[in-house]
């Protein structure tokens, strides 16, 4: 079980036990306007992350991007205009260093996720706990 740990906000930096680290900015993108405002809803009870865009269209967060500057994209791999496994490619090209988590309904994308450089995959629905357990390991 990971467990929650408790952090101090102070600008754009963390302190955990008088270590500093960075807030991890994050976009979104989803299929679901009610996906992507669960997702909202969690992110925003997690002292360490930043929500920094999100999106409905694939087209719109990749016009944003240099914008929104994310860590960490988490994105739907079934997308209306293309496909979350071609958005962590494209956002790879945008920003080197972005680290891709993608969500699907079942783990059949799973080896093809990896294969374009995410570095999680989450199969829905997405809980707070396995947010929080990704962000922790990737952020």
């Amino acid at each position: 079980m990971v467990k929650e740990k408790q952090f101090r906000q102070s600008d754009h930096r963390l302190m955990y036990n008088d270590e500093v680290a960075q807030v991890i900015k994050i976009v979104i993108v989803e299929n679901k306007a009610s996906d992507l405002e669960d997702i909202q809803k969690m992110i925003a009870t997690i002292p360490f992350a930043q929500l920094t865009g999100c999106y409905l269209s694939p087209k719109e967060a990749i016009h944003n991007a240099l914008h929104d500057r994310p860590d960490i994209l988490i994105s739907e791999i079934s997308l209306s205009d293309t496909n979350g496994l071609v958005m962590v490619q494209k956002f790879v090209n945008i920003l080197p260093g972005i680290k891709g988590i993608l969500l699907y309904k079942d783990g059949r994308f799973a080896t093809e996720a990896f294969e374009v450089g995410a570095c999680d995959y989450i199969v829905k629905p997405l809980t707070k706990k396995r947010l929080m357990k990704t962000l922790l390991k990737v952020g």
